[in-house]
């Protein structure tokens, strides 16, 4: 286990580290920064990844298994939502993913899914911020004088505080389409916060199956009132589930490519009680293009 410490450069130096040490495949990956410089040391190294954060890269290689929607999916889905909600001129907000071909597809996605409905997202409405943004108070008051009707936003935990914080101060409160971070635990819910519309490729925690309830029981039995019970931990926990079926199935040929062949043949229907079925199989990966919409009622989705 190694943290990165939102250093790509540290990221990648763990990773090597943890190679040298002979490892035999990576799992879990919740490295947003790091992640996209690691592809290819995987892919040097000949090294499986199940499951990880979902960066665009990780997509595109033989060597990574990647659970969740792309930022694509999200991205379509959620400007098509929004304009179905009656919005005519939207903004987005979204965190950078430092990387160029990232951010350039996320964007298209947005863009496409708000004109599938008849709606233009203008350039000048859309914001990419960096992870330690300070204040949105920039952003609020652009798209209050602009009159933007509506957002979607692709944010962490801290992010989404303090955009609320600066709706708030300004008394601006558009449509809103959020990650499913929105309703992480850490980020403070209000009257104000009610209506919003949050998209997600898992099942949400409130009103989810047996699947999920057994993840938020088990965590909570581990670690008691420091549990925590959120979308990351709902990953992890699927990255986990497959990568022990695999491991299970592979049976007394433990090598790398025995992996990779082991995890094109798993039975994916149903999610493993998460999400949409997921289709494996070799090569080129987008296992999961299923988004679904919840509303924040008193707080919840």
């Amino acid at each position: 286990l190694r943290d990165d410490q939102l250093d790509s450069a540290r990221g990648r130096q763990q990773a090597q580290q943890l190679i040298a040490e002979g490892v035999f495949a990576f799992t879990g990956f919740n490295a947003p920064v790091t992640e996209p410089g690691i592809v290819p040391v995987l892919e040097q190294n000949k090294i499986p990844l199940i499951g990880g954060y979902g960066e665009q890269e990780e997509y595109h290689t033989p060597w990574a298994y990647i659970f969740s929607a792309s930022y694509g999916h999200f991205g379509f889905q959620m400007g098509a939502y929004l304009a179905e909600q009656g919005v005519k001129k939207p903004g987005l907000v979204y965190i950078n993913n430092n990387s160029a071909k990232a951010n350039n597809g996320l964007v298209a996605a947005f863009k496409a899914g708000f004109k599938s409905k008849g709606v233009t997202l203008s350039d000048s409405e859309i914001n990419v911020v960096d992870v330690t943004k300070p204040s949105y108070d920039d952003v609020v008051t652009q798209y209050k004088l602009d009159g933007v009707d509506g957002m979607a936003t692709l944010l962490d935990q801290t992010a989404y505080n303090r955009l609320n914080q600066a709706q708030d101060r300004q008394a601006y409160h558009p449509k809103h389409a959020a990650s499913p971070l929105f309703v992480d635990p850490t980020v403070k819910q209000s009257s104000q916060t009610d209506g919003t519309f949050v998209a997600s490729d898992y099942d949400f925690i409130q009103g989810g199956g047996p699947a999920v309830q057994e993840y938020a029981q088990t965590v909570k039995a581990e670690f008691g009132s420091q549990a925590q019970i959120n979308y990351f931990g709902q990953q992890g926990w699927i990255d986990a589930k497959v990568f022990v079926a695999a491991i299970q199935k592979l049976g007394n040929t433990i090598t790398r490519d025995a992996l990779l062949k082991t995890m094109d043949s798993l039975d994916g229907k149903g999610g493993f009680g998460f999400s949409s079925d997921l289709k494996f199989g070799p090569g080129q990966r987008d296992l999961n293009r299923c988004i679904r919409f919840a509303k924040v009622v008193q707080g919840k989705a």
